[in-house]
């Protein structure tokens, strides 16, 4: 989910509201416990719970497979006796994980308020807390001997969505980079690959645009439709694909030129048909040799970087971009398109 917005910022709207609606969930609560809360008071509260804390947390934190990924990460590099800073720290898995591993000092840093409230009960729960430090702030608030105590020997974030960009990872990463790591130290992950396939499906360009409706026109209606991408279970819709998959964008996260991109990609149609998007997908160096991927399985990628094939665990969702006007390609031709990320938003427009 991208984050465009600061929960402490006073001028922003959108923090604003989700500040009052933190606030309304510690009221609500504060009822339950004191045994006044009415059964209104309890679904209302599950609807603030729903903006406040979105669903996909539930399916990542039951993703068994890319936890341990990252906890390998963790071992390889030997965070023993080292000071690390965990952005976008959710419920602190990845910060109790840095504990688990030795860590001298563990920051997990958290903008979410009411997630972050929580996640000390977690740490305090799961026999952290000497070790682990819950802050409710964005990164790029935290200062080195104020926040953190010193300087960070390793960064660890997962701050990814279907779209790889989506939750500011590029902005995040080169402040923290620049201004909270230690010149020698390493982020996890330390690249970021997007990836793309062309593909025709009315179905999934359904899902975010409109004309008519039996027999009405309601393409008014487009006025709300999505500006970027979204995400998609897309092996639940109907679709060709019109293209092999493609590389969009590939990001060093230690870089020091690390920043937004526009990409222009030129690819081969391999069948005829009309182009309604693009589908999206990521690949994550976390250290080297163990990559974390978002690949469809009937990609035909390398095993070892496709863990959706295993039916046991849950999937990480992948994305579409969808064209406003789909147009209609031939086998053999050529496809032009500009690919741009500016906040933190994928867009696409047929060249």
């Amino acid at each position: 989910m991208a984050q465009n917005y600061d929960w402490h910022d006073t001028n922003d709207p959108i923090g604003m509201m989700y500040r009052t609606l933190a606030k309304t969930a510690q009221d609500l609560e504060q009822k339950i416990i004191e045994g006044n809360a009415t059964e209104t008071d309890r679904l209302n509260l599950d609807h603030v719970y729903q903006v406040l804390i979105p669903w996909w947390h539930f399916p990542m934190l039951n993703n068994s497979l890319r936890a341990s990924l990252f906890e390998k990460a963790l071992e390889k590099i030997n965070v023993k006796d080292k000071v690390v800073l965990d952005i976008g720290s959710g419920t602190g898995l990845l910060a109790m994980m840095a504990a688990r591993q030795g860590a001298r000092s563990v920051v997990a840093c958290e903008l979410n308020s009411t997630l972050a409230t929580l996640s000390k009960r977690i740490v305090a729960q799961n026999g952290y807390s000497d070790t682990v430090t819950i802050v409710n702030a964005v990164s790029s608030d935290l200062k080195v001997l104020d926040a953190l105590p010193e300087p960070a020997d390793v960064i660890v974030t997962e701050i990814v969505e279907e779209a790889l960009i989506g939750e500011n990872i590029i902005n995040t990463l080169r402040h923290a980079r620049q201004e909270l790591l230690e010149p020698s130290g390493t982020i996890i992950p330390r690249r970021g690959r997007l990836y793309g396939r062309c593909v025709e499906s009315s179905a999934m360009h359904g899902l975010n645009h409109v004309g008519e409706t039996v027999g009405f026109d309601v393409s008014l209606f487009n006025k709300f439709s999505i500006h970027g991408h979204f995400p998609v279970r897309f092996e639940l819709w109907p679709r060709t694909y019109l293209s092999d998959p493609f590389l969009i964008y590939d990001f060093d996260f230690m870089s020091h030129d690390l920043a937004e991109k526009q990409s222009e990609i030129q690819v081969t149609a391999t069948n005829t048909g009309v182009l309604h998007g693009v589908i999206l997908w990521f690949e994550l160096d976390l250290v080297d040799g163990i990559i974390w991927s978002s690949t469809p399985a009937d990609f035909s990628m390398d095993a070892q970087k496709t863990p959706n094939q295993d039916p046991h665990i849950y999937k990480q969702q992948t994305g579409i971009v969808t064209f406003s006007r789909p147009d209609r390609v031939g086998e053999k031709s050529t496809i032009k398109m500009g690919f741009d990320c500016a906040n933190n938003r994928v867009t696409v427009d047929l060249l």
